[in-house]
């Protein structure tokens, strides 16, 4: 017994009309995996901390702390992408830019008056454990969470 006999262009004509069928209702990837809960947290969480970690700085005036720290406003910022965060985004946008170009300018009540408002508004900071709730909680549960390695991420042992 054998195989019906096909040629190569038949065969490949058979071929390549299967995979078009296959493959006729696959649609595009979507990859929003920028605006998901899970990744606007960790930006937050990470970014957030280290714009409301500048307090200091802006209480001392330390216009070149703040000037170094642009990169996490702009990640903090960048974070809310949802559509129902974007007028949210635009605010702090404006917001940073004022504390940006008061640090550039170098005008420490400024600063201090447009840092307040950007905190506010965005609000932050977000508070950390500390004292005995850090002694007894669980801040993280792998390596690979946000929280791990940072003083937010608390691990209770026995």
């Amino acid at each position: 017994m054998s195989a019906e006999n096909v040629d190569r262009r038949g065969m490949i004509t058979k071929t390549a009309g299967v995979l078009g069928g296959v493959f006729a209702g696959a649609q595009a990837a979507n990859a929003d995996g920028a605006v998901s809960l899970a990744t606007m947290a960790r930006s937050r969480g990470i970014y957030g901390t280290r714009v409301a970690d500048l307090a200091g700085a802006v209480e001392k005036g330390d216009f070149e702390a703040v000037l170094a720290e642009k990169n996490a406003f702009v990640l903090f910022n960048n974070s809310n992408n949802r559509p129902k965060n974007k007028e949210e985004k635009k605010v702090n946008a404006v917001k940073q830019e004022a504390v940006l170009a008061a640090a550039a300018k170098g005008d420490k009540a400024a600063l201090k008056a447009a840092y307040a408002d950007y905190i506010k508004t965005a609000s932050l900071p977000n508070p950390v454990y500390k004292g005995r709730d850090a002694d007894y909680s669980q801040g993280y549960s792998n390596d690979y969470d946000w929280k791990a390695r940072t003083n937010r991420g608390t691990i209770y042992v026995r």
